[in-house]
């Protein structure tokens, strides 16, 4: 095939991809290749460090929660901006659900000062 590469019409043999055998290998070392190209480095560097951040919060924020009167208070965090954030603790039992939503209103509850007049309403 053809160079696409810097090398062009210096009589370098097509190697892959359109590039040269010397510029196909800096090509994979830079750019992490055709399959790592997906997650180069400094992607997986950020991922890491992300995970990182929140793995860390995460087991901050779970030694740092004390109740105080029904309300438990955060704070300590990594990045605490003076935000504390507050959670109401309750009650955490069964509620029973209120049936009644099924039920068809009475003729009576739609009767209003006018009666029962369907022609009340003017075109």
């Amino acid at each position: 095939g053809e160079l696409l590469c810097e090398h062009r019409g210096s009589g370098e043999p097509h190697f892959a991809h359109g590039l040269c055998q010397t510029c196909y290998g800096e090509f994979i070392k830079i750019s992490g290749g055709l399959d790592g190209g997906a997650e180069p480095p400094a992607f997986q560097r950020a991922e890491r460090e992300r995970l990182a951040r929140a793995s860390a919060d995460e087991n901050a924020a779970d030694s740092l929660l004390e109740p105080i009167n029904g309300i438990v208070k955060e704070s300590g965090s990594l990045d605490n901006g003076g935000n504390d954030r507050l959670a109401i603790t309750g009650d955490t039992g069964e509620h029973k659900a209120v049936d009644g939503g099924n039920e068809k209103p009475e003729k009576a509850d739609y009767v209003g000062s006018e009666g029962d007049e369907s022609e009340s309403f003017s075109d």
